[in-house]
């Protein structure tokens, strides 16, 4: 449990005490409920291989070809798997299909955040980017590099956001546009992300 490592050995009565408020307040945060409003359309991507009847050694060929194509390095696929299979601090999701490939990660304030992409092949991969801009049920935004931007610019249901996200990519500053789909509500959904992003770099 993620309480056993933060919190150190103490002694005295106001020592205990504090502990005891320790104890508290993380067993309220695994008492409380995920609130998060998540698609339906989503899977949870610890179902995935269960669910679409594949392995994660098949959806990280596919994120590492692509990475590759892209003359990327790809992440390791120990850490790759452990992300999306054991768990990271927040939940992660997947969207495609079988045929197509995935795109997986997380939701903030109902919207769906891709921050890794799977497709089968370079076609597959147009496919998937152009389903998820269509959709009606899922609203999407992502943070994106300057030759994916190339690429949303010419499909109609993509919309690039006139912002820049500062990145870093394998230790080298990445100039990120913004990109969000045409679900009607991923517009006013996406400034609460925005909101929180400014937030965190005031905040530094």
């Amino acid at each position: 449990m993620i309480k056993e490592h933060i919190k150190p050995p103490l002694q005295d009565s106001s020592d205990k005490e504090i502990n005891q408020g320790l104890d508290d307040y993380f067993d309220g945060l695994e008492d409380e409920p995920d609130n998060e409003q998540v698609p339906p359309e989503l899977i949870p991507t610890k179902q995935l291989p269960e669910k679409k009847g594949l392995t994660w050694e098949e959806v990280y060929d596919w994120y590492a070809t692509a990475m590759e194509r892209r003359n990327r390095d790809p992440l390791e696929f120990a850490r790759f798997s452990n992300h999306f299979e054991v768990g990271s601090i927040n939940p992660t999701f997947a969207w495609g299909t079988y045929e197509n490939g995935y795109l997986l990660g997380n939701v903030e304030h109902g919207v769906f955040i891709p921050t890794h992409f799977a497709p089968r092949n370079i076609r597959k991969g147009y496919f998937l980017i152009r389903e998820l801009g269509e959709s009606d049920k899922v609203p999407a935004v992502m943070a994106i590099t300057e030759d994916l931007s190339k690429t949303l610019k010419k499909l109609p249901s993509w919309h690039i956001v006139d912002l820049k996200e500062l990145g870093i990519f394998r230790g080298e500053e990445v100039r990120k546009d913004i990109a969000y789909n045409s679900h009607p509500e991923t517009e006013n959904l996406m400034f609460g992300i925005l909101s929180d992003y400014l937030e965190d770099r005031a905040s530094f």
